[in-house]
């Protein structure tokens, strides 16, 4: 009588049991929920197997330059038959020139814009110095002081023969030979009567030699055409006593009216070179004589021991 009622339809449940529906299968309480749609997969299947490779895609890649597989190759076009093949004929083709790579700095040129440059200026000073300078030289000295210019041909009287009196007291020790200058320059144009020899002898003509006397100083002239152009050379000579004998030193020079002391001008001195050996007894006899004084317009040749 205390005894509950018991169903005879009902199976056997265990009080302690949680209620389970007959017609839910069966499921670990320890697994994942699994969706009963999908398929069942072993999960210790595929783990030694690689993975599959990854799929091969027909589109083009980034280095490939072939056209994709769907689009068709184009058709080679067809040279008619019989047709011949146009040759081009090319010239050798020229390498363009490389510029050579240097390591040195190049300064960057100056520009100077529309003026002149400092050589072009330089260039133009040294040659109007030279056209100055022959300028200079084709322009005869000024010779109109000279007493006896321009030597007359025939003069007049019959003239002294200065080289006979020179000789004369030279021997005899005695007396003393006063010189004017109109008196010398005719004796030595007279004495030389000189012709222009050489390369230059079809456009030089010699003029004559002409001696300006200052006191301790003569300057001898030589005077010559050029192309009809007056042409004058010069020496300044002054007579000295070295070592008991009379010597003649160079005291300048000088090339049309271009003048100097101390150079030498190689043209002109050969020329008076010339003129000395020409001229050599009057040379001598003056060597000869005590002392030789130089005044103006006038020379005295003293032989008096």
């Amino acid at each position: 009588p205390n005894q509950a009622y018991v169903d005879p339809n009902q199976a056997y449940v265990d009080p302690n049991q949680a209620y389970v529906d007959p017609n839910q299968a069966y499921v670990d309480p320890n697994q994942a929920y699994v969706d009963p749609n999908q398929a069942y997969v072993d999960p210790n299947q595929g783990a030694d197997v690689p993975p599959p490779p990854p799929e091969i895609s027909q589109a083009p890649g980034v280095y490939d330059d072939a056209p994709a597989a769907s689009e068709p190759a184009p058709a080679a076009k067809k040279r008619p038959r019989g047709a011949k093949k146009k040759v081009v004929k090319r010239g050798p083709q020229r390498k363009a020139a490389t510029p050579r790579s240097s390591s040195r700095y190049t300064p960057p040129k100056k520009s100077y814009g529309e003026g002149f440059s400092l050589m072009t200026v330089f260039l133009s000073l040294a040659i109007l110095g030279l056209i100055a300078v022959i300028a200079m030289m084709m322009m005869p000295k000024e010779m109109s002081h000279i007493s006896g210019y321009p030597a007359k041909a025939n003069p007049e009287g019959v003239p002294r023969n200065l080289l006979d009196e020179a000789q004369r007291i030279m021997l005899n020790r005695r007396g003393q030979l006063a010189i004017s200058e109109t008196e010398l320059n005719t004796y030595l144009n007279l004495r030389l009567q000189a012709d222009q020899g050489g390369l230059l002898a079809s456009i030089v003509e010699f003029k004559g030699i002409y001696v300006d006397l200052a006191p301790e100083t003569a300057e001898i002239f030589i005077e010559r055409d050029l192309f009809g152009f007056p042409v004058t050379m010069s020496s300044k000579v002054k007579a000295e006593n070295f070592r008991g004998q009379l010597v003649f030193r160079p005291a300048g020079w000088s090339l049309g009216k271009l003048e100097t002391e101390k150079r030498i001008i190689k043209p002109v001195v050969d020329l008076f070179m010339r003129l000395r050996t020409t001229c050599a007894d009057e040379y001598q006899v003056m060597q000869q004589m005590r002392n030789v004084r130089v005044e103006d317009d006038k020379i005295i040749l003293d032989a008096t021991i």
